[in-house]
């Protein structure tokens, strides 16, 4: 048994090498351009080193590269070699390095930290690749003495850029999000990073009016292109770190007044119609290539529906317009007043009894249904100012009384539509049909139209056939009868 626990014991303190802890190299990114940045993480659970000498070589060769290292700022600090790359330790089992392209500017914002004390001073986690290193070449990441490795082109790439909506289209004046992944944009893998208008160039606009049959056409030339800022409000940003996706917003109503100056189409191009079709053609700045994005403008008319009109309940109009549905990655609005609810006599249609204006929101996020806040249909004793706003469409008791008939009409400047208020005609019942004088008489008035409020119980006086009040009040036996 002493035996046995002896040799557990000198088991347990045998290092363990560098070939047997290495088991994987990850890149922040399979590509690395000029001005970019190269994240390099080594996994060696076991490995207690500080740091792991690196080399990276030309993958068709074989042959090593001579790296320049860099200090923390970015600054040269020996003779270039194959042998002055380190990945520091940063977390147990951890190892961290950063590869630049020969042109970088920038140092990572955020790099991993480490607190090792025995690292050579011609040695650093930052190095950068040589001057003569070729565009286009894949090379490899590796450690020496082990067959841990990962490769990496050297070399741009050609952005892609896509819409949110499937199928691409917006109304006249919406906002689309054009995404555009490109990693040469993606220079620093510990930061997000920015990508300005100004970077990407328009080389062409076409527009289609299919209702027309018109076609507007512009081309630019590179040296005088005007550039993605005419189309956006800001800038972007890269989504999260080291995801290398840029979204901007574009501003179709900025990008048609764009596209009405003389620069463009001129004023004869007017504003965005229903059925355009447009095509907007971007030039990637480092691979030096075009790609062209494309969506259609579709404009209608709203659609206004209301439901079965009660005095318990509240008025609820649902209108259901694409044109206002701007936002497909938000709930939108439709601003208060640019709707309003009209009561009117349905035998005078001039005749108007009470307006009231209303604000509506989108259901959710791009449904394109809108509904109203508030409104309230409740009785008025008699005939009353018509434009209160006060958030109550208002009926006259009084002309209802007379006979008078009623229908709402719900407008915009797009659409209107009306809808017949339909009003009961009221029962009166008594408990018997006759009576002593020490009984009490009881009368049921059935009215849903008085039920006012769904929310207490109301009270109405009745009158007997003297026309004298009776000592008692009719009212509702539950809420919401």
């Amino acid at each position: 048994a002493t035996l046995l626990v002896s040799l557990i014991l000198s088991l347990g303190t045998v290092a363990v090498t560098k070939a047997q802890a290495i088991q994987s190299i990850t890149l922040s990114a399979s590509y690395l351009n000029d001005k970019a940045i190269l994240e390099i993480i080594i996994y060696a659970p076991g490995y207690e080193e500080d740091y792991i000498n690196l080399r990276v070589k030309y993958a068709e060769t074989g042959q090593d590269l001579e790296l320049q290292a860099l200090n923390q700022s970015g600054s040269d600090i020996g003779t270039a070699a194959a042998d002055v790359f380190i990945a520091y330790k940063y977390a147990s089992g951890y190892y961290v390095a950063y590869l630049f392209g020969e042109n970088a500017t920038i140092t990572p914002e955020f790099p991993k930290a480490h607190n090792s004390t025995t690292i050579p001073e011609t040695k650093s986690n930052y190095a950068k690749m040589p001057e003569d290193a070729e565009f286009g070449e894949d090379y490899v990441v590796y450690v020496p003495g082990t067959d841990v490795e990962a490769t990496f082109t050297y070399d741009y790439v050609l952005f892609s850029l896509s819409l949110e909506r499937d199928p691409a289209e917006y109304p006249p004046e919406g906002y689309a999000k054009l995404t555009i992944v490109d990693q040469d944009f993606n220079l620093d893998p510990t930061a997000v990073d920015d990508c300005n208008g100004t970077q990407l160039n328009v080389t062409e606009i076409v527009v289609q009016r299919t209702s027309t049959g018109e076609r507007f056409s512009r081309a630019f030339p590179l040296a005088s292109a005007p550039t993605l800022n005419n189309f956006i409000d800001e800038n972007a940003t890269e989504t999260k770190v080291n995801s290398a996706t840029f979204v901007f917003i574009l501003n179709f109503t900025k990008m048609a007044e764009y596209f009405n100056s003389t620069e463009v189409f001129g004023s004869s191009f007017g504003e965005f119609e229903d059925g355009d079709i447009v095509t907007i053609t971007l030039y990637d700045p480092d691979y030096e290539d075009e790609v062209s994005f494309e969506f259609t403008v579709k404009s209608v008319s709203p659609t206004i529906t209301l439901p079965t009109l009660s005095f318990s309940d509240e008025i609820t109009v649902q209108v259901e317009w694409f044109d206002a549905n701007k936002h497909s990655w938000e709930e939108d609005t439709i601003d208060y007043g640019d709707f309003t609810v009209v009561l009117l006599d349905a035998s005078n249609l001039s005749k108007v009894y009470d307006i009231e204006k209303i604000g509506l929101e989108e259901t959710d996020d791009n449904t394109a249904v809108f509904t109203n806040d508030t409104l309230e249909l409740t009785w008025v004793a008699e005939e009353d100012d018509a434009d209160e706003n006060n958030g109550k469409l208002e009926v006259p008791l009084s002309l209802a009384k007379e006979g008078t008939e009623f229908v709402i009409k719900v407008n915009c400047s797009d659409a209107e539509r009306y809808f017949d208020l339909t009003l009961h005609a009221p029962t009166l019942s008594t408990d018997k049909s006759e009576y002593t004088m020490d009984d009490t008489v009881k009368v049921t008035l059935v009215d849903p139209d008085l039920n006012d409020d769904a929310s207490v119980v109301e009270s109405y006086n009745i009158t007997v056939s003297n026309h004298k009040e009776l000592n008692s009040n009719a009212y509702a036996t539950a809420w919401n009868t």
